[in-house]
This record gives C-alpha cells, structure tokens and sequence, in this order.
C-alpha cells in the first residue's frame, strides 16, 4: 500500500534529524516502523495505557501554568479510552 502523509513541522524536523543522522534510510522505512509499533502497542493495551500516562506526566511538567492537571487528565484520558476501543486487525498475530 502506498500513501501520502503531512507532516506538522516539528514532526518533520524530527524525521529529517532521523534521516540525516541515518537512523532510517527513507520516509518510507520510517512509517514502516511507526506502524510496526502501533500494531504491537495494540497488542498490548496495558503498555499503551502506561505509556500514554508517562506522555500526560512528561508534558505536565512541561507545561507549567498553562493547562491545569484535570484538564490535561481529561484530555488524555478521553484518548485513553478511544484507544482501548480500538480493534485487532484480525490478520494479527
């Protein structure tokens, strides 16, 4: 399957960082990757979920005054709860 995909700017930034720094060979590979890993996170909803939390933990303190803790939880765990949903292709294995 071939796609096309936009990038946000920091996103993009990151994967020329990557590029150059030859961690991936091409974009290509690099999605490659990105979806090995969601498929193995889908396998694994506690490690999502504990990942997710770490995610919310690192950008709260990163935040400062902006957002307050209960809003960023909410946020966050409204996504949590969208991912749980998610279902295995049914081709996993």
């Amino acid at each position: 399957m071939a796609f096309e995909v936009f990038l946000p700017e920091s996103m993009a930034n990151w994967l020329r960082e990557k590029l150059a720094a030859g961690v991936f060979k091409d974009p290509g590979e690099a999605a490659f990757v990105a979806f090995q890993d969601m498929r193995e996170l889908d396998q694994h909803p506690a490690v999502r979920q504990e990942l997710l939390k770490a995610m919310i933990e690192t950008r709260a303190a990163n935040l400062g005054e902006g957002i307050s803790m209960e809003e960023l939880r909410a946020k966050y765990r409204a996504q949590m709860r969208q991912f749980a949903d998610t279902e295995l292709p049914n081709d996993s294995k």
